[in-house]
């Protein structure tokens, strides 16, 4: 076949010899990627190694005893017929596995704060898989608000619903909703639910069995090993507390749900409080405001995940008194949106500097969400 000039100083010029090709396959497994391109630019180099590879044959056939460009030129077609047996194959790279990274316990004389316990949150994981839904209402799962009623009764609406403790408001806005119903309930009951939780059995995670193995079903006594740094049981309480992925029933709602996001008069989230003490008449008014379907009167709409009553007198005084204190924003907020059945509020995104110090701020805001301004 005619062939014009170009041509012929493009074959030659990507043409490799016999020393240089049988290098190749020496040093490098063939690549269905290999393209003209590769060729050019590798085979200056690879000629350099030609010779070397070349002179191992003796060492690989003992039985060959001819000069090293014949006993390339009789190895190209076996090699060549590696490769096309080769190029159907894809090259799979083991990816090397990472250790977990661990987080620092706790010292055994720290005292509880809630920056600790907000450090401790995970990532929030179901709220994203509920995007592409026609509803603009989700709930927030807080822990031992009556989450699991609320959830069922918003499912039921026709409402996103989830149940997954560690997403937040900033997680329902970026996720794309802009209604958001919240259950609020006074710290120091919602600590007594959460404790009987534990003790009721059924824990799969260590930090869960561990708290009902060391306290049992004495609140008072977890409470002051707890807020008593020189308490025997201190550290203990501390490592069950602060374990990550456990005891959201301890996760602040002011400084860790709500956080970034503050009351506006002209706010992009609206947000709907309804309380535990009075559940069912707050998510009905809540469905009929937002035009969700009207929930069923069955036992969704009722249903709590502990059969046993809970509230904060069962408490002793000194230390109720220090949870409400400790969740001082929380009772707050308790009370003033739980007076009626439901309180809608209007939420926009913090302006200025960051309220409270960098600890506060969890693995999901830091890894995903960046700097809030």
């Amino acid at each position: 076949a005619w062939r014009s000039p170009q041509d012929e100083r493009t074959l030659q010029s990507c043409t490799l010899y016999t020393d240089t090709y049988f290098s190749s396959l020496a040093r490098f497994r063939c690549r269905r990627s290999a393209s003209v391109s590769w060729c050019r630019e590798r085979s200056h180099w690879l000629h350099q190694n030609a010779l070397i590879a070349v002179r191992n044959l003796r060492i690989a056939l003992p039985s060959t005893s001819i000069t090293a460009p014949t006993s390339a030129m009789k190895l190209l077609p076996l090699t060549t017929l590696l490769c096309l047996a080769h190029a159907g194959k894809k090259t799979v790279r083991k990816r090397v596995p990472t250790t977990p990274r661990r987080r620092r316990p706790p010292a055994p004389t720290a005292n509880y704060t809630l920056s600790a316990k907000v450090s401790s949150a995970v990532d929030c994981r179901q709220i994203w898989h509920l995007r592409g839904r026609r509803s603009r209402v989700v709930n927030l799962a807080i822990a031992r608000t009556g989450s699991e009623s609320v959830t069922r009764t918003m499912a039921a609406a026709g409402a996103a619903a989830h149940h997954d403790h560690a997403c937040s408001l900033r997680d329902a806005s970026r996720a794309g909703y802009d209604r958001v119903v919240i259950s609020l309930r006074d710290p120091a009951a919602r600590l007594v639910s959460g404790f009987q939780r534990r003790v009721a059995g059924g824990a799969k995670k260590r930090a869960n069995r561990d708290l009902a193995d060391i306290f049992g079903d004495d609140v008072d006594g977890y409470v002051e090993a707890l807020r008593d740094v020189t308490h025997a049981k201190h550290a203990a309480a501390l490592r069950v507390s602060l374990a990550p992925n456990a005891q959201h029933w301890l996760m602040p709602i002011e400084e860790y749900y709500l956080r970034g996001f503050e009351p506006r008069a002209n706010g992009s989230l609206a947000v709907a409080f309804v309380c535990t003490e009075a559940l069912d008449a707050g998510v009905r008014a809540v469905a009929a405001r937002w035009d969700l379907r009207a929930p069923p009167a069955t036992e969704a709409t009722t249903h709590h995940a502990s059969p046993n009553k809970s509230h904060g007198g069962m408490l002793a005084p000194a230390n109720a008194a220090y949870v409400r204190a400790l969740y001082a924003r929380d009772a707050a907020l308790h009370a003033a949106h739980c007076m009626n059945d439901v309180s809608f509020v209007r939420y926009g995104p913090v302006t200025g500097p960051k309220k409270g110090p960098r600890s506060e701020w969890g693995p999901s805001e830091r890894r995903a969400y960046g700097r809030l301004t």
